[in-house]
């Protein structure tokens, strides 16, 4: 007898997008690392470290089974590319507006 494939419901889009734009460890280093960048061109690095340790938060939350996190822990892939974008967005914001 085979088994049946367990089908669990998709992650909404806009689940994912509001975890990655309100994640606080994304925000704080993305206009922090902003803010310490010296080109233009290194707010895509302070992008993509802030989404990296965002993921960090993610994880410890899915891990901890914190119930709004523990369900669309299973996007980890979208969320991580969507706090990279956000991430660079508050790099931006940094570099633009907090550097002295």
């Amino acid at each position: 007898m085979a088994m049946q494939p367990v089908f669990q419901p998709n992650v909404d889009l806009v689940t994912v997008a509001t975890i990655a734009l309100l994640n606080p460890v994304v925000i704080g280093l993305g206009l922090w690392l902003g803010r310490q960048c010296d080109q233009p061109g290194k707010i895509l690095i302070a992008g993509f470290g802030a989404g990296l340790a965002g993921m960090v938060l993610i994880w410890l939350a899915a891990w901890l089974r914190m119930p709004f996190i523990f369900e669309p822990g299973r996007a980890a892939a979208g969320i991580f590319v969507a706090q990279g974008v956000f991430g660079m967005m508050w790099a931006w914001i940094g570099f633009r507006f907090l550097r002295a």
